[in-house]
């Protein structure tokens, strides 16, 4: 039986965050927001590597998801004044829509292929905008089963899966975007090289 109760908590001393950058600017962006929430955290500064900030990213929603809402009572008076319940007043005018949060401007995403010998596999590379005109990539999803000979087979492929997962004539959402890549068996690729 696994006891999550008795491991220490993201952040603390027992536990620091441990997160990679690739330049020592980013290191003291990351640095300045965890000593500013009172979190530990080590730092690695490797610029071959690929970012990875999990930890304070995980420590950031958490932090996020712990404020408390504000909330009415729905007895309680309601807060327009007109001296009605909240019930029987505005109630169901502040009943909030379901809102998906739309993908951030700094992210694009682009089709291409991955190689491997004899065949190509479709691919998209997510690239984060970290200065202005300046793009690094994130990370690379390929379609393993999906082995084609030709490279712009792949890259058309990839392309059309693509679009499907943005949908149609809606602004691109992270959680449908991701969930649609994956239900078309893209995964995530660790240590990718980049050939132009």
């Amino acid at each position: 039986e696994l006891k999550t109760s008795s491991m220490p908590k993201l952040g603390t001393r027992k536990r620091p965050a441990v997160i990679r950058v690739r330049t020592e600017e980013r290191a003291e962006e990351v640095l300045s927001i965890c000593n500013e929430k009172g979190w530990q955290v080590i730092v690695g500064i490797e610029p071959d590597e690929v970012e990875d900030i999990a930890d304070v990213e995980k420590l950031l929603n958490r932090a996020a998801a712990r404020r408390p809402a504000y909330r009415v009572g729905r007895n309680a008076p309601c807060p327009c004044g007109s001296g009605k319940r909240y019930k029987s007043c505005c109630l169901r005018a502040s009943t909030p829509e379901v809102k998906v949060q739309p993908l951030s401007p700094r992210f694009r995403f682009e089709p291409g292929s991955y190689s491997k010998p004899g065949a190509f596999m479709p691919s998209i590379a997510c690239l984060e905008q970290w200065m202005p005109d300046q793009w690094r990539y994130h990370f690379v999803l390929v379609k393993p089963h999906a082995q084609l000979v030709q490279e712009t087979d792949a890259v058309s492929e990839a392309e059309q899966d693509l679009q499907m997962a943005f949908g149609q004539g809606q602004p691109p959402v992270a959680q449908h975007m991701a969930e649609s890549l994956k239900a078309q068996g893209y995964i995530r690729v660790e240590g990718f090289r980049i050939v132009d």
